[in-house]
């Protein structure tokens, strides 16, 4: 009878863990779910920030620690520039509310945004900024999740789902309209450039360079507005609607072939070496500049070799005295890589040159901004002789 009592209780004890780990695997599931998720995250905000102060800005509700109120507002200041662009890409959009939350970093409640600039929750509309970001990042962070919540809107308005488009064209939208307001040099989340069909484009994965393929996904979307226009966007959705296919409507749209689109993103090493070894060995330097400026043209807004020949070109310009040129070339530059304080003091001197006075203060500032601990005097020195060579100029 106890033997029989042991084995009951025994057999018991298996089952209400056996229920347990099934009722856990159950909740874990539901919780990964978006909609539960996102709820989840929305509570967790409330709950987490219940003291924040919060402001109606339009169909946007804005909330924030007092501590970070300049910061939000600041922020909030950017809202009308989003909303002005959003109806040249999506046209007049129905509009729901939206609440965006200015946190930050070590505050984040959501363990999925711990690591993120900032996050769109789509099915709650909600917005969480991380505050603690450079200011030049902190927009750029919001600028991006707007566009997401805009390409959310227009989809919902056109009855479109939002995984009837892949990754890579909501995060390239997205991209390419915070560049707009808060552009970041390029470079700085490219690393082995590593070029693969769109298909392939896995946006989420850590592992094979998530950063590069937002660029990736950026140059794309860059490629398409400047060659058809910002009324492609929408074209592409409402054709993928039509077709039910979103590499369908590209191909209907572009008249290309989705599957092959991705090689305008391919380096060209054997071009650029060519380029190089003939300056190097005194090539006729207007061949090589003429070849240089097609090259650019061709390739379209964006593209990974820019930073390789607009440098090459600098040194030509240099050569010429063109010197409008070779600023023109490097600010351009600056949207793939950072510059120098020695690189900015270059700059001033070029606009020195053209008498641009104006200029050439405003790129020595850069200089000294920019240069820290001994260094810091030679720029500071130089921004007091352009600052004397404009005096003696009135």
């Amino acid at each position: 009878m106890k033997i029989r009592e042991r084995k009951g209780k025994k057999s018991s004890l298996i089952l209400n863990v056996v229920i347990l780990v099934g009722v856990f695997v159950l909740v874990s599931s539901l919780l990964r779910w978006a909609p539960i998720s996102q709820l989840s995250s929305k509570m967790m905000l409330h709950v987490f920030h219940y003291n924040y102060s919060s402001s109606t800005i339009g169909n946007v509700e804005l909330r924030f620690d007092e501590s970070q109120k300049d910061v939000a507002f600041s922020l909030a200041d950017q809202i009308p520039d989003f909303d002005q662009l959003s109806k040249e890409w999506f046209g007049d959009l129905s509009i729901p509310e939206l609440e965006v939350f200015v946190i930050k970093q070590g505050k984040l409640p959501y363990p999925i945004v711990r690591n993120a600039n900032g996050l769109f929750f789509p099915f709650t509309n909600i917005i969480a900024i991380n505050s603690s970001l450079p200011e030049e990042e902190r927009v750029h962070a919001l600028a991006h999740e707007f566009a997401h919540f805009y390409l959310q809107s227009y989809l919902e308005q056109q009855n479109v789902k939002e995984t009837d488009l892949p990754d890579w064209f909501h995060e390239g939208v997205a991209e390419a309209f915070a560049h707009r307001f808060a552009p970041l040099p390029f470079y700085e989340a490219i690393h082995m450039w590593k070029v693969v069909p769109y298909s392939e484009m896995d946006m989420n994965n850590q592992a094979f360079g998530t950063s590069e393929r937002y660029i990736m996904a950026h140059f794309t979307v860059e490629q398409l507005l400047a060659n058809h226009g910002t009324g492609v966007l929408r074209d592409l959705i409402n054709g993928t609607k039509v077709r039910d296919s979103f590499s369908k409507s590209f191909t209907v749209v572009t008249d290309e072939k989705l599957s092959s689109y991705h090689t305008f993103l391919e380096r060209n090493e054997e071009f650029m070496n060519n380029m190089s070894e003939k300056l190097v060995s005194g090539g006729k330097d207007n061949e090589v500049k003429q070849k240089l400026l097609k090259y650019d043209n061709e390739q379209g807004p964006y593209y990974y070799e820019a930073p390789s020949v607009y440098r090459l070109l600098q040194s030509i310009y240099k050569q010429e005295q063109n010197w409008d040129g070779a600023i023109s070339l490097f600010l351009k530059e600056r949207q793939y890589l950072r510059a120098t304080p020695f690189e900015w003091k270059e700059a001033s001197e070029f606009a020195l040159q053209l008498e641009d006075y104006d200029r050439a203060k405003k790129y020595a500032r850069k200089a000294v901004v920019l240069a820290d601990g001994s260094d810091g005097k030679e720029f500071e020195e130089w921004l007091v002789e352009v600052e004397s060579r404009s005096e003696d100029k009135k």
